[in-house]
This record gives structure tokens, sequence and C-alpha cells, in this order.
């Protein structure tokens, strides 16, 4: 979800991770291109905020209408092949342990 944020606001000690590869699924809903595109730039901090406010908030709208609309049809792909590829892991047998090791509360056994 962080990277369909325009801002993230976390402490020094904060820590994010992805759960799909430990879930044995593949990321979902843009994900997949969002996440290599948006790396290092999800972060923000108060002046950044107060900079951007001080901005005229109609050319500010504009402009981050006109960077996304480059990258629409791509995320909409992404999410197109995510959603074909979950459907199937997340029958997968892979899957199924890790969600029932999830709720025992242990690390999964995967059949090699």
């Amino acid at each position: 979800m962080l990277a369909h944020c325009d801002f993230v606001y976390a402490g020094e000690s904060a820590k994010f991770q992805l759960p799909f590869v430990n879930l044995a699924l593949v990321p979902e809903f843009g994900s997949s291109y969002l996440l290599p595109l948006r790396f290092g730039y999800v972060c923000a901090a108060d002046e950044t905020a107060r900079t951007l406010a001080e901005k005229p908030s109609g050319a500010l709208q504009a402009c981050k209408r006109l960077m996304r609309r480059t990258s629409h049809e791509q995320l909409e792909q992404a999410v197109t092949f995510e959603k074909e590829e979950f459907a199937v892991r997340v029958r997968s047998a892979e899957a199924k342990q890790a969600f029932t090791a999830f709720l025992e509360k242990h690390a999964p056994a995967y059949d090699r």
C-alpha cells in the first residue's frame, strides 16, 4: 500500500517488508511495477510537506496528474499480469503450506 501513497512517514528504526514471497505469492496491485519505480522516492519529511503546501495547488495537482498519466497503462498491465499469477500462486501447495505455517506460528517446510 505504501507505494500508492504520496508520502510515507516512518521512524528511523522502522522496518518494512514485503510478505509476498514469504507466503509463496507474488506482488499484487501494481507492486511489481511501482516498488522498483518508486523505491527511495516514497520518503518525505515535514520540510518537504511544508514546501509542497506552499506551491500553487492547481499546478501541483496538474503536474502529479501528468506524471502519473505516463505510467498508468504500464501499471494497469502490471496489475493484470499480477492478478493472473496471484490467482495461480494463491492456490499452490507452497501457499497452502505458508498459510498453514503462518496460522500455526511456525516456519513453513516447503517440499523441495
